[in-house]
């Protein structure tokens, strides 16, 4: 594996793409923690660590162990806190909610009527996106 400290933004993106959650919330923290992590890189990371809780929540991973939902949702709450304060080095790579989380175009349609941004939804269908 590439170190994290050695790749740019969408090698960042890329790794949070491809990460197992089961894998620990060590690799999260250093993407979502590293000076060049894109925006959309964070709003990934934000939605992908819901799947944890999720599944905590609902007790089907046989994770019972209350520190780890801890360590989850403090990840979950940093992520979210960052995205609403900004800052962030790059603001160019967009989250595809279909392909990249797997969102029908019906979910996604409701997120576009309640608001949510476009930079966060993505392109529309049969757009590029970086």
């Amino acid at each position: 594996m590439t170190r994290v400290g050695d790749v740019d933004p969408h090698v960042l993106h890329r790794q949070a793409l491809d990460y197992n959650w089961d894998d620990g919330l060590a690799l999260p923290w250093r993407l979502l923690t590293d000076a060049r992590c894109d925006r959309g890189t964070a709003f990934l990371l934000l939605w992908r660590s819901y799947t944890p809780l999720d599944r905590i929540l609902d007790d089907d991973d046989g994770r019972d162990d209350p520190s780890w939902l801890r360590r989850v949702k403090a990840f979950a709450d940093e992520a979210e806190a960052r995205l609403i304060a900004g800052g962030f080095a790059s603001e160019t790579i967009r989250v595809d909610l279909h392909d990249d989380l797997q969102l029908s175009r019906v979910q996604i349609e409701k997120l576009r009527r309640a608001g949510v941004g476009d930079h966060a939804l993505g392109p529309t269908p049969g757009e590029p996106f970086v």
